[in-house]
């Protein structure tokens, strides 16, 4: 057998797709080592090949009978730079975002959609947004789903392998990840944008990152609008000011509101709904400025606790104002106690054992609050 030389750039995409255990995308990659390892030593190849085909990656354990639909997928993604991933958006659900968020979103699909009829007045469709926001507010979400409508790949570029300890080896990066996006339409995807387009003023960074800078400037210019260049970052304070001006788009993400909650808790709750809906009175308390992410993450421990031990609900309820509040203060658990009451869901003693708060201070704090009410009659 011919001695291969693994690049470290495919054994570290092979480990982080293993970790992530996105098994569509692991073993489309490893189909694409097959082509490109097996080209030197066929048997390595062809031994990879017949493991990918009990997995049902590939239609046969000849190397020359890889699946159509996977060669091309191959193929499209052989030459692809490292640093640069294609991201399958296929079940990719639409988000939920409030009526703001949405028209801008559903906007941006429309001038893509409708290019050639912009283009015959001069006009030229969005080709760049950047989507600033905490972690967790649906921007990487919102990425794939517009990729999805426009039916067009996304590729994400990975910071991790763009940034590199060699003097210009990082820009040279850059530069080959967005040539190769460049060469047929697609939507490119920059996360944590802040990563490469630091300030350049900022005097704690070294000379290479602000030159990558002037790179990431570069080829923004020069984006194509045949492509849709996205970008994310949590941190919009770090980035350089020339950087904001090459997007055509800034669209500020937030946490849901009020209003959009019941929708979002009806989507999380899926088949579970009947059993969840009593509790959304006390959802919307628990999930108030909370992200999507961390609304969907409590929906799913509850559902998978009431269908594991549907005895342990007041316990879940517990642990989920545990988790979500700060009980540590006293005034804050009377505010969370006074605000289950009024949902009319728990008892008294249900409450006071959640929250900590005794039923003579809740009590109390009634009559205070009925006094009031009756002093503004």
């Amino acid at each position: 057998m011919v001695n291969i030389v693994i690049e470290k750039e495919d054994f570290y995409q092979a480990i982080r797709l293993s970790l992530k255990n996105d098994q569509d995308s692991l073993r489309l990659f490893l189909a694409k080592l097959i082509k490109k390892y097996g080209k030197s030593d066929q048997d390595f190849g062809e031994k990879i090949n017949s493991l990918l085909s009990d997995s049902k990656v590939t239609r046969s354990s000849s190397l020359r009978k890889v699946s159509t639909n996977i060669i091309n997928e191959i193929e499209d993604t052989l030459d692809t730079p490292p640093g640069l991933e294609l991201i399958n958006v296929k079940s990719c659900p639409q988000p939920i975002f409030d009526d703001r968020i949405a028209l801008t979103l559903k906007n941006v699909i429309l001038e893509r959609n409708k290019a050639p009829l912009l283009n015959e007045k001069g006009l030229t469709p969005t080709k760049s947004c950047i989507f600033v926001g905490d972690p967790g507010v649906g921007k990487s979400m919102s990425a794939l789903w517009i990729a999805k409508q426009l039916n067009l790949p996304l590729y994400r570029i990975d910071l991790a392998l763009i940034i590199s300890s060699l003097l210009g080896k990082s820009g040279v990066n850059l530069k080959e990840v967005f040539a190769f996006a460049k060469k047929s339409p697609c939507v490119l995807f920059l996360d944590e944008i802040d990563a490469i387009g630091k300030s350049r003023s900022d005097s704690s960074d070294v000379g290479e990152l602000k030159r990558l800078v002037t790179v990431a400037l570069q080829e923004i210019d020069n984006w194509p609008a045949t492509g849709l260049l996205l970008a994310a970052t949590n941190h919009p304070e770090l980035i350089d000011r020339a950087l904001w001006r090459r997007f055509d788009i800034v669209i500020q993400f937030e946490k849901p509101k009020q209003k959009a909650l019941e929708t979002i808790l009806e989507e999380f709750s899926g088949e579970d709904l009947p059993l969840i809906k009593k509790w959304h009175p006390v959802f919307s308390i628990l999930f108030e400025d909370k992200s999507y992410n961390d609304i969907q993450r409590s929906i799913n421990f509850f559902r998978k606790g009431m269908l594991l031990n549907p005895s342990t609900e007041l316990d879940l309820i517990q642990t989920l104002i545990s988790q979500n509040f700060d009980l540590s203060h006293k005034n804050s658990r009377i505010s969370i106690a006074l605000n289950l009451l009024k949902v009319n869901i728990l008892s008294q003693h249900q409450i006071s054992k959640i929250t900590g708060v005794s039923r003579d201070t809740l009590r109390k704090h009634l009559k205070q609050e009925s006094a009031l009410r009756g002093d503004t009659k």
